[in-house]
């Protein structure tokens, strides 16, 4: 499969109100790539939002967000490129499997950050999950964690984001 493209933005909050998602966020997207000539590419679901070096927001400052929804209803992204320094086994320890694992939780973003998320890469889709691309896929499903932390093998790996 090949990756989606890295899109350059300038994710700014508008008001710090309850309001959809689009309203709350704006995209400010260059017309050509900074990284050389070419059309700029569209939002959808399974692209990239990388923060500019400008941005200040704390919550968005150096992020790189997935888009896991987007469309006229408003858009839902995932911060994937913050691991916290809590380890899976602290979480379940009960999950023999995990002792060892040194995987960490990673704090997907700034809104909803007391639902679990689980970012997955398979060969096949999971069950209980929705596609994000080809071979990436989302579940909030706790059955689906359990069993994705009781399994070894390659064909599938997740993260889990809270």
């Amino acid at each position: 499969m090949q990756a989606a493209p890295f899109l350059t933005a300038n994710l700014a909050a508008e008001s710090a109100g309850p309001t959809p998602a689009r309203q709350r966020f704006k995209a400010a997207i260059p017309k050509k790539d900074p990284g050389g000539p070419g059309p700029r590419e569209e939002l959808a679901k399974g692209k990239f939002l990388v923060a500019s070096r400008r941005l200040q927001d704390p919550n968005f400052k150096e992020t790189v967000v997935l888009l896991i929804e987007y469309g006229l209803n408003g858009a839902m992204g995932l911060v994937i490129n913050r691991p916290s320094v809590v380890k899976l086994a602290t979480v379940f320890p009960d999950i023999k499997e995990l002792k060892q694992r040194k995987d960490n939780i990673y704090v997907g973003g700034p809104v909803a950050a007391n639902q679990m998320l689980l970012l997955i890469r398979s060969t096949q889709p999971p069950e209980q999950s929705t596609p994000v691309t080809d071979d990436v896929y989302i579940s909030s499903n706790w059955n689906v964690l359990e069993r994705l932390m009781k399994k070894k093998t390659k064909d599938e790996r997740f993260r889990l984001f809270a």
